[in-house]
């Protein structure tokens, strides 16, 4: 039986990427990841979380993924700038 997709799982398998970009800032992996990395360069590991999830893959599934990514990204870049970039 598929799983049914929905935003839990979205978000959930964004929050696994970005945990890649995380580890790289921390100093925990070398990966070549930064809060530079688009979603783009997620879209294999996306479809491979999908199909380990049991869930079938699509172009809309991929973009909501994406998407999560993208705000996850956003954010946390948006903290650091705000808190330490102080453009004059």
């Amino acid at each position: 039986m598929k799983t049914r997709f929905n935003r839990t799982i979205a978000k959930e398998i964004a929050e696994t990427s970005f945990g890649y970009v995380i580890d790289c800032i921390m100093g925990y992996s070398d990966t070549g990841y930064n809060l530079d990395t688009e979603k783009d360069e997620f879209e294999q590991n996306f479809k491979e979380d999908l199909e380990e999830k049991n869930i079938v893959v699509t172009d809309k599934r991929i973009m909501i993924i994406g998407d999560y990514y993208k705000q996850f990204r956003d954010k946390l870049k948006k903290q650091i700038e705000d808190k330490y970039y102080k453009r004059k």
